[in-house]
């Protein structure tokens, strides 16, 4: 029986591909001894489906999907999770914003809670990124909290675990970022346990976000909103 499940979507990541996954399977590796890694091409137009190839053969528990047109990170969610075998789950970014070395802690309260979102706000301001870029970040946050009436400080962030049948239950029908916010109203609404964790959030140097805030938080606002309203 497999344990664990780490989820990790990729697109157009060739340049760091080769430092991320081995990364994460030797972190793994310390603290599990039957796990699976599942990532999703997501219809990368770079190398990086070359490069997912050969670290296939060199780590047995790696399994990669793919998306042959890029479909978005709710959409490399769900595919992972309908394929994934672990009793847990947990989602990270492939460019390790958040270390991999902080899964046990997301672990330890899998159990008494259905998901646990490492946040780098719930026990201060633990993001390390350009100025603008955490203060959009915790302003976007606080909005979503605030229309939710949660006390969840980090509602937008991927670093989570689930227990399988939570994630397999919920029908993730947004693609995109906002994916991320539809599993946690629909869990809300669902009663499901959620609690945070702390977490660093380390913005890699040279790295650009895939994710455009400015346009993100008003689409993001929205689906709030409708999914809140619809029963």
């Amino acid at each position: 029986m497999i344990e664990l499940t780490i989820i990790v979507p990729v697109y157009n990541e060739a340049r760091i591909i080769n430092n991320s996954i081995p990364q994460i399977i030797n972190e793994v590796q310390k603290i599990c001894k039957k796990f699976e890694v599942i990532v999703v091409d997501d219809g990368s137009s770079d190398n990086t489906g070359k490069k997912l190839s050969k670290l296939g053969k060199k780590f047995k528990e790696l399994i990669i999907l793919e998306h042959k047109k890029n479909m978005g990170l709710g959409a490399s969610i769900k595919t992972a999770a309908i394929k994934s075998r672990g009793k847990i789950l947990i989602t990270i970014d492939a460019d390790l914003s958040y270390s991999p070395t902080q899964i046990p802690d997301l672990l330890s309260k899998v159990g008494p809670y259905d998901i646990v979102i490492g946040s780098p706000y719930c026990t201060g301001n633990m993001i390390k990124a350009p100025i603008i870029r955490k203060i959009a970040s915790l302003v976007q946050n606080k909005m979503y909290a605030t229309l939710l009436r949660t006390n969840i400080s980090c509602v937008s962030g991927m670093f989570r675990a689930y227990k399988t049948e939570v994630l397999q239950c919920i029908d993730i029908e947004h693609q995109r970022y906002d994916s991320q916010i539809e599993i946690i109203v629909k869990a809300i609404k669902k009663g499901y346990k959620i609690v945070e964790v702390p977490a660093v959030n380390n913005w890699p140097q040279n790295r650009e976000s895939k994710v455009v805030l400015i346009r993100e938080i008003p689409n993001s606002i929205r689906l709030l909103i409708k999914l809140m309203f619809n029963s």
